[in-house]
């Protein structure tokens, strides 16, 4: 993530709140049978990140 930030390909937001590694996240979208594709993309993302970051050790 370092290098593409380097590279301007992405840009970090919310950099105030970045002592706060560690603190819950929470994915909460409304309950329906049918899900639009960007929540069901979005949950999905989350997931996927959630699931390399333990991996890599940096949340529990």
């Amino acid at each position: 993530m370092a290098n593409a930030i380097a590279r301007g390909e992405l840009q970090p937001i919310l950099t105030d709140y970045g002592h706060q590694l560690g603190t819950p996240i929470a994915v909460i979208y409304p309950q329906k049978r049918y899900l639009s594709a960007k929540v069901l993309v979005f949950v999905e993302f989350m997931t996927e990140l959630m699931a390399n970051l333990k991996r890599f050790g940096i949340v529990d």
